[in-house]
């Protein structure tokens, strides 16, 4: 299976299933208009699913037909996603005059040299982040243990879903956000999502492409929180040989106590702040992820 869908679709259901939870939103597109149509949290034992693989199937499948039979989602395009830390990445150079479908034959032709150390049956999907260039283009391969994409494919087909495609939970969460905010189309160089649910992570993206993901640690007792906050910030942008002034905005998402004034004055730069969506009046932030997914089933961008 693909893991990025190529098809669009009227109405879709994002599904992502974490340790512990079941979280289900269906968007339906009608013209220009997305609505949303069902959404929800639904719960099973925490120790199903450990450090992302799913350890017994059938709890999970009992919990997730329960919503199928009460919503009859039955039939309904659904995006299911992997945890990022799940999968793998890497940036590859082709030749621009490759087509599609002889990029994707290179790529499991060479799979294994492209990640090497890897005894065990791939799944894999890519997409072009640059084509501008006149000689080559610029490929994202993504790749995950084939067993483990079964697994997650199998749990929701066996509940009654209808799984079109599978995405990773990172990149369905920045689609969600820059859609939300009308960036999914604007030339931005450097953007930053400060996420505070449900760990708090630090997310770079680069032309809308993630360069990295990173845990942060918040200590909301401490009286300087927020400056603290940012030095973890600072330390990683400079990681990249990177500074705050090249971040073209950094986005917060999700509900805090910590003070938005206090973040702009020592970011210095511009801060935007996500605490619902307002095009699909939506405020429970924990469904971001499923949010994004079923953007990827509806949308173009």
């Amino acid at each position: 299976m693909r893991l990025f869908s190529r098809f669009r679709f009227v109405s879709a259901i994002g599904l992502e299933i974490v340790s512990g939870e079941i979280r289900v939103v269906q968007l339906r597109k009608k013209l220009s208009k997305i609505s949303v149509e069902k959404e929800g949290i639904g719960y099973f034992p925490a120790e199903a699913i450990q450090d992302g693989k799913i350890k017994e199937p059938e709890k999970i499948i009992r919990s997730l037909r329960q919503l199928v039979e009460k919503w009859d989602l039955k039939k309904i395009p659904t995006i299911i996603t992997l945890p990022h830390h799940c999968v793998m990445s890497k940036q590859l150079t082709f030749p621009i005059y490759l087509k599609e479908d002889e990029c994707e034959a290179e790529i499991a032709e060479q799979l294994n040299q492209y990640l090497p150390g890897m005894d065990e049956a791939l799944g894999f999907d890519f997409v072009v982040v640059d084509k501008s260039g006149d000689e080559q283009q610029k490929i994202l391969l993504f790749a995950v243990r084939q067993s483990q994409l079964d697994a997650y494919v199998a749990v929701a087909n066996e509940s009654g879903f209808h799984v079109s495609a599978v995405d990773v939970d990172t990149y369905a969460l920045t689609r969600a956000i820059q859609w939300e905010l009308g960036l999914t189309q604007d030339p931005l160089r450097f953007l930053g999502l400060l996420c505070f649910h449900p760990i708090p992570q630090f997310i770079l993206l680069k032309n809308h492409e993630i360069i990295f993901t990173q845990t942060v640690l918040i200590d909301f007792e401490a009286s300087d929180v927020v400056a603290t906050l940012m030095r973890q910030i600072k330390s990683l942008i400079q990681m990249r040989s990177l500074s705050m002034a090249d971040l073209d905005v950094l986005i917060l998402v999700g509900n805090s106590p910590l003070d938005e004034i206090r973040f702009k004055k020592e970011s210095e730069i511009n801060v935007m702040w996500v605490k619902k969506f307002q095009k699909i009046n939506l405020d429970v932030m924990q469904l971001s992820v499923s949010v994004g997914l079923a953007l990827k089933g509806i949308c173009n961008d």
